[in-house]
Protein backbone atom coordinates (compact mmCIF):
# COMPACT_ATOMS: atom_id res chain seq x y z
CA UNK A 1 0.00 0.00 0.00
CA UNK A 2 2.75 2.74 1.26
CA UNK A 3 4.69 1.20 -2.01
CA UNK A 4 1.93 2.02 -4.37
CA UNK A 5 1.25 5.30 -2.58
CA UNK A 6 4.70 6.92 -3.53
CA UNK A 7 5.10 5.50 -7.03
CA UNK A 8 1.75 6.75 -7.96
CA UNK A 9 3.02 10.50 -6.68
CA UNK A 10 6.11 10.37 -7.60
CA UNK A 11 4.76 9.52 -10.89
CA UNK A 12 2.23 12.27 -10.83
CA UNK A 13 4.47 14.91 -9.96
CA UNK A 14 6.79 14.30 -12.63
CA UNK A 15 4.90 13.35 -15.46
CA UNK A 16 2.27 16.07 -15.37
CA UNK A 17 5.29 18.83 -16.70
CA UNK A 18 5.30 17.12 -20.00
CA UNK A 19 1.67 16.66 -19.78
CA UNK A 20 0.71 20.44 -19.34
CA UNK A 21 3.43 21.09 -21.93
CA UNK A 22 0.84 18.80 -24.11
CA UNK A 23 -2.27 20.77 -23.20
CA UNK A 24 -0.81 23.46 -24.46
CA UNK A 25 0.85 22.57 -27.32
CA UNK A 26 -3.01 21.61 -28.33
CA UNK A 27 -4.44 24.90 -26.75
CA UNK A 28 -6.58 22.47 -24.29
CA UNK A 29 -7.56 26.03 -22.42
CA UNK A 30 -9.86 26.72 -20.05
CA UNK A 31 -12.78 29.13 -21.01
CA UNK A 32 -13.84 31.27 -17.58
CA UNK A 33 -17.93 31.39 -17.30
CA UNK A 34 -18.91 34.47 -18.42
CA UNK A 35 -21.37 35.13 -15.24
CA UNK A 36 -18.46 34.21 -12.80
CA UNK A 37 -16.35 36.49 -10.84
CA UNK A 38 -14.18 38.76 -12.21
CA UNK A 39 -11.57 37.98 -10.70
CA UNK A 40 -10.96 34.93 -12.69
CA UNK A 41 -10.67 36.56 -16.02
CA UNK A 42 -6.86 35.92 -15.67
CA UNK A 43 -7.26 31.69 -15.72
CA UNK A 44 -8.51 32.64 -19.01
CA UNK A 45 -6.33 29.96 -21.53
CA UNK A 46 -5.05 28.06 -18.74
CA UNK A 47 -4.99 24.58 -19.45
CA UNK A 48 -7.87 22.46 -18.68
CA UNK A 49 -8.58 18.33 -18.57
CA UNK A 50 -5.63 17.42 -16.27
CA UNK A 51 -7.45 15.31 -14.44
CA UNK A 52 -7.37 12.76 -17.43
CA UNK A 53 -3.24 11.82 -16.19
CA UNK A 54 -4.59 11.69 -12.24
CA UNK A 55 -7.37 8.93 -13.31
CA UNK A 56 -5.23 6.92 -15.67
CA UNK A 57 -1.98 6.81 -12.95
CA UNK A 58 -3.70 4.64 -10.65
CA UNK A 59 -6.03 2.98 -13.63
CA UNK A 60 -2.95 1.42 -15.00
CA UNK A 61 -1.21 0.61 -11.56
CA UNK A 62 -3.92 -1.36 -10.07
CA UNK A 63 -5.10 -3.10 -13.56
CA UNK A 64 -3.45 -6.34 -12.04
CA UNK A 65 -5.89 -6.27 -9.48
CA UNK A 66 -8.88 -5.69 -11.27
CA UNK A 67 -8.64 -8.52 -13.60
CA UNK A 68 -9.72 -10.82 -10.96
CA UNK A 69 -12.91 -8.49 -9.88
CA UNK A 70 -11.04 -6.09 -7.58
CA UNK A 71 -11.68 -2.84 -7.71
CA UNK A 72 -13.45 -3.15 -11.06
CA UNK A 73 -16.57 -0.54 -9.69
CA UNK A 74 -14.07 1.82 -8.85
CA UNK A 75 -12.38 1.67 -12.17
CA UNK A 76 -15.90 1.65 -14.09
CA UNK A 77 -16.59 4.73 -12.08
CA UNK A 78 -14.03 6.76 -13.41
CA UNK A 79 -14.26 5.54 -16.56
CA UNK A 80 -17.73 6.45 -17.45
CA UNK A 81 -17.92 9.32 -15.15
CA UNK A 82 -14.09 10.62 -16.65
CA UNK A 83 -15.39 10.22 -20.21
CA UNK A 84 -18.57 12.39 -19.46
CA UNK A 85 -16.45 15.40 -17.43
CA UNK A 86 -13.56 14.94 -20.72
CA UNK A 87 -16.70 14.87 -23.22
CA UNK A 88 -17.67 18.26 -21.78
CA UNK A 89 -14.24 19.67 -21.06
CA UNK A 90 -13.27 19.06 -24.91
CA UNK A 91 -16.58 20.47 -26.03
CA UNK A 92 -16.44 23.57 -24.46
CA UNK A 93 -12.83 23.99 -26.29
CA UNK A 94 -13.79 23.24 -29.31
CA UNK A 95 -16.92 25.53 -29.36
CA UNK A 96 -14.36 28.13 -27.35
CA UNK A 97 -17.19 28.85 -24.30
CA UNK A 98 -17.18 27.80 -20.62
CA UNK A 99 -20.39 25.72 -21.80
CA UNK A 100 -19.47 22.27 -23.44
CA UNK A 101 -22.73 19.90 -22.61
CA UNK A 102 -25.84 21.48 -21.93
CA UNK A 103 -27.00 20.77 -18.36
CA UNK A 104 -29.71 18.32 -18.90
CA UNK A 105 -27.32 16.31 -21.17
CA UNK A 106 -24.79 15.88 -18.69
CA UNK A 107 -27.34 15.16 -16.17
CA UNK A 108 -29.25 12.35 -18.29
CA UNK A 109 -25.48 11.40 -18.80
CA UNK A 110 -24.40 11.16 -15.33
CA UNK A 111 -28.11 8.99 -14.60
CA UNK A 112 -27.55 6.68 -17.19
CA UNK A 113 -23.55 6.32 -15.66
CA UNK A 114 -25.07 5.72 -12.26
CA UNK A 115 -27.68 3.05 -13.28
CA UNK A 116 -24.98 1.45 -15.11
CA UNK A 117 -22.84 1.39 -11.98
CA UNK A 118 -25.30 0.15 -10.03
CA UNK A 119 -26.53 -3.00 -12.50
CA UNK A 120 -22.67 -4.04 -12.03
CA UNK A 121 -22.11 -4.24 -8.29
CA UNK A 122 -22.57 -6.43 -6.01
CA UNK A 123 -26.27 -5.88 -4.36
CA UNK A 124 -25.02 -6.89 -1.05
CA UNK A 125 -22.29 -3.68 -1.34
CA UNK A 126 -25.50 -1.94 -2.16
CA UNK A 127 -28.01 -2.48 -0.11
CA UNK A 128 -26.05 -2.69 3.16
CA UNK A 129 -25.43 0.97 4.69
CA UNK A 130 -23.92 2.11 7.99
CA UNK A 131 -26.59 4.71 9.19
CA UNK A 132 -24.57 7.13 11.69
CA UNK A 133 -26.11 7.07 15.34
CA UNK A 134 -28.50 3.33 14.09
CA UNK A 135 -25.21 1.39 12.56
CA UNK A 136 -25.54 -0.84 9.51
CA UNK A 137 -29.04 -1.19 8.15
CA UNK A 138 -30.30 -3.20 5.15
CA UNK A 139 -31.84 -0.40 2.58
CA UNK A 140 -33.42 -2.82 0.47
CA UNK A 141 -34.98 -2.08 -2.64
CA UNK A 142 -34.85 1.60 -1.13
CA UNK A 143 -30.82 1.31 -1.92
CA UNK A 144 -30.81 1.15 -5.50
CA UNK A 145 -32.40 5.01 -5.98
CA UNK A 146 -30.64 6.07 -2.18
CA UNK A 147 -27.32 4.61 -4.38
CA UNK A 148 -28.24 6.42 -7.65
CA UNK A 149 -28.95 9.80 -6.01
CA UNK A 150 -25.31 9.27 -4.02
CA UNK A 151 -23.58 9.11 -7.20
CA UNK A 152 -24.89 11.50 -9.63
CA UNK A 153 -24.99 13.97 -6.54
CA UNK A 154 -21.86 13.32 -5.20
CA UNK A 155 -20.44 13.78 -9.02
CA UNK A 156 -22.54 16.99 -9.48
CA UNK A 157 -21.03 18.34 -5.82
CA UNK A 158 -17.24 17.93 -6.45
CA UNK A 159 -17.89 19.85 -9.99
CA UNK A 160 -19.29 22.27 -8.42
CA UNK A 161 -16.46 22.85 -5.68
CA UNK A 162 -13.77 22.83 -8.30
CA UNK A 163 -13.61 26.99 -8.81
CA UNK A 164 -11.29 27.75 -6.56
CA UNK A 165 -7.43 26.75 -7.15
CA UNK A 166 -7.01 23.78 -4.95
CA UNK A 167 -10.03 23.55 -3.30
CA UNK A 168 -11.92 20.04 -5.05
CA UNK A 169 -8.43 18.26 -5.28
CA UNK A 170 -7.87 19.21 -1.38
CA UNK A 171 -11.25 18.24 -0.59
CA UNK A 172 -10.94 14.94 -2.36
CA UNK A 173 -8.05 14.14 -0.65
CA UNK A 174 -9.26 14.51 3.00
CA UNK A 175 -12.52 13.01 2.48
CA UNK A 176 -11.29 10.41 0.90
CA UNK A 177 -8.39 9.60 3.24
CA UNK A 178 -11.12 9.98 6.62
CA UNK A 179 -13.53 7.66 4.39
CA UNK A 180 -9.94 5.33 4.64
CA UNK A 181 -9.19 5.98 8.21
CA UNK A 182 -13.12 5.67 9.07
CA UNK A 183 -13.51 2.58 7.42
CA UNK A 184 -10.42 0.61 8.45
CA UNK A 185 -10.86 1.75 12.11
CA UNK A 186 -14.05 1.44 12.48
CA UNK A 187 -14.99 -1.73 10.81
CA UNK A 188 -11.93 -3.29 10.34
CA UNK A 189 -12.29 -3.36 6.73
CA UNK A 190 -9.04 -3.25 4.30
CA UNK A 191 -7.97 0.50 3.11
CA UNK A 192 -9.21 0.61 -0.65
CA UNK A 193 -6.02 0.69 -2.44
CA UNK A 194 -7.59 2.00 -6.08
CA UNK A 195 -8.96 5.33 -3.81
CA UNK A 196 -5.47 5.22 -2.16
CA UNK A 197 -3.31 5.32 -5.46
CA UNK A 198 -5.78 7.90 -6.62
CA UNK A 199 -5.21 10.12 -3.99
CA UNK A 200 -1.65 10.10 -4.36
CA UNK A 201 -1.77 11.26 -8.16
CA UNK A 202 -4.22 13.70 -6.99
CA UNK A 203 -1.54 14.93 -4.37
CA UNK A 204 0.83 15.49 -7.28
CA UNK A 205 -1.72 17.07 -9.49
CA UNK A 206 -2.29 19.50 -6.74
CA UNK A 207 1.51 20.36 -6.78
CA UNK A 208 0.44 22.29 -10.29
CA UNK A 209 -2.94 23.05 -9.58
CA UNK A 210 -2.32 25.12 -6.35
CA UNK A 211 -2.71 28.82 -6.78
CA UNK A 212 -1.68 30.18 -8.83
CA UNK A 213 -3.11 27.14 -11.24
CA UNK A 214 -0.94 26.04 -13.67
CA UNK A 215 -3.73 23.61 -14.94
CA UNK A 216 -7.00 22.68 -14.11
CA UNK A 217 -8.62 19.04 -13.45
CA UNK A 218 -11.56 20.02 -15.54
CA UNK A 219 -15.30 18.07 -15.68
CA UNK A 220 -12.56 14.85 -16.59
CA UNK A 221 -11.44 15.09 -13.27
CA UNK A 222 -14.23 16.30 -10.96
CA UNK A 223 -16.98 14.10 -12.05
CA UNK A 224 -14.92 11.01 -12.26
CA UNK A 225 -13.23 11.67 -8.47
CA UNK A 226 -17.27 12.24 -7.23
CA UNK A 227 -18.33 9.20 -8.59
CA UNK A 228 -15.48 7.13 -7.42
CA UNK A 229 -15.74 8.68 -3.86
CA UNK A 230 -19.38 7.36 -3.64
CA UNK A 231 -19.08 3.81 -5.53
CA UNK A 232 -15.94 3.35 -2.68
CA UNK A 233 -18.44 4.75 -0.10
CA UNK A 234 -21.01 2.24 -1.53
CA UNK A 235 -19.22 -0.38 -2.12
CA UNK A 236 -17.83 -0.47 1.93
CA UNK A 237 -21.01 0.45 2.98
CA UNK A 238 -20.10 3.77 3.93
CA UNK A 239 -22.88 6.31 1.61
CA UNK A 240 -23.99 8.35 4.30
CA UNK A 241 -21.00 8.55 6.58
CA UNK A 242 -19.75 10.94 2.82
CA UNK A 243 -22.21 13.38 4.04
CA UNK A 244 -20.09 13.93 6.70
CA UNK A 245 -16.54 13.39 5.39
CA UNK A 246 -17.61 15.00 2.24
CA UNK A 247 -19.56 17.82 4.09
CA UNK A 248 -17.93 20.95 2.12
CA UNK A 249 -18.95 19.25 -0.89
CA UNK A 250 -22.29 19.15 0.10
CA UNK A 251 -22.06 22.39 1.40
CA UNK A 252 -21.23 23.80 -2.01
CA UNK A 253 -24.35 22.00 -3.37
CA UNK A 254 -26.65 23.28 -1.04
CA UNK A 255 -25.45 27.14 -1.40
CA UNK A 256 -26.35 26.46 -5.27
CA UNK A 257 -30.09 25.22 -4.54
CA UNK A 258 -30.78 27.34 -2.02
CA UNK A 259 -29.75 30.51 -4.05
CA UNK A 260 -31.76 29.57 -7.12
CA UNK A 261 -34.86 28.35 -5.24
CA UNK A 262 -34.76 32.04 -3.25
CA UNK A 263 -34.44 33.74 -6.95
CA UNK A 264 -37.35 31.94 -8.42
CA UNK A 265 -39.95 32.08 -5.48
CA UNK A 266 -38.66 35.46 -3.73
CA UNK A 267 -37.02 37.17 -6.28
CA UNK A 268 -34.00 37.83 -3.87
CA UNK A 269 -30.69 36.10 -3.88
CA UNK A 270 -29.28 34.70 -0.47
CA UNK A 271 -25.30 34.65 -1.65
CA UNK A 272 -23.67 37.36 -3.09
CA UNK A 273 -22.52 34.40 -5.97
CA UNK A 274 -23.03 30.67 -5.47
CA UNK A 275 -21.23 27.96 -5.47
CA UNK A 276 -20.56 29.17 -2.01
CA UNK A 277 -16.36 29.48 -2.69
CA UNK A 278 -17.49 32.63 -4.94
CA UNK A 279 -20.03 34.21 -2.00
CA UNK A 280 -16.88 34.58 -0.14
CA UNK A 281 -14.05 35.63 -2.94
CA UNK A 282 -16.72 38.94 -3.05
CA UNK A 283 -16.48 39.28 0.29
CA UNK A 284 -12.73 40.04 0.04
CA UNK A 285 -11.24 36.43 0.87
CA UNK A 286 -8.58 35.53 -0.65
CA UNK A 287 -8.41 31.89 -2.58
CA UNK A 288 -6.08 30.18 -0.22
CA UNK A 289 -8.05 31.47 2.87
CA UNK A 290 -10.97 29.48 0.66
CA UNK A 291 -9.37 26.74 0.44
CA UNK A 292 -7.86 26.47 4.01
CA UNK A 293 -10.93 27.10 6.07
CA UNK A 294 -13.04 24.62 4.05
CA UNK A 295 -10.00 22.16 4.66
CA UNK A 296 -10.77 22.84 8.75
CA UNK A 297 -14.33 22.46 8.27
CA UNK A 298 -14.37 19.44 6.55
CA UNK A 299 -11.60 18.12 8.84
CA UNK A 300 -13.78 19.28 12.04
CA UNK A 301 -17.63 17.75 10.24
CA UNK A 302 -15.72 14.66 9.07
CA UNK A 303 -14.20 13.53 12.75
CA UNK A 304 -17.49 14.08 14.34
CA UNK A 305 -19.41 11.64 11.98
CA UNK A 306 -16.91 9.26 13.23
CA UNK A 307 -18.50 9.32 17.05
CA UNK A 308 -21.97 8.78 15.70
Amino acid sequence: MTLAFSLALLASVLLYLPFIKLLRRFKVGQYIREEGPDLHNYKTGTPTAGGLLFLLIPMLMILPFSLSGDYLSEILAVVVFGTIGFLDDILSVLRKHATGLRGYQKLVLQILGAAFLLWMMEATAVKEQFVPLFGTLNFGFWAYPLSLLGIVGASNAVNLTDGVDGLAGWNFVLTAGMMELFAVLRFGLRADLFLTVTIASVLGFLWYNSKPAKLFMGDTGSLALGALLAVSAIRRGLLLYLVFAGFVFVLETLSVIIQVASFKLRGKRVFLMSPLHHHFELKGWKEETIVFRSLILALLIGTMGMWL
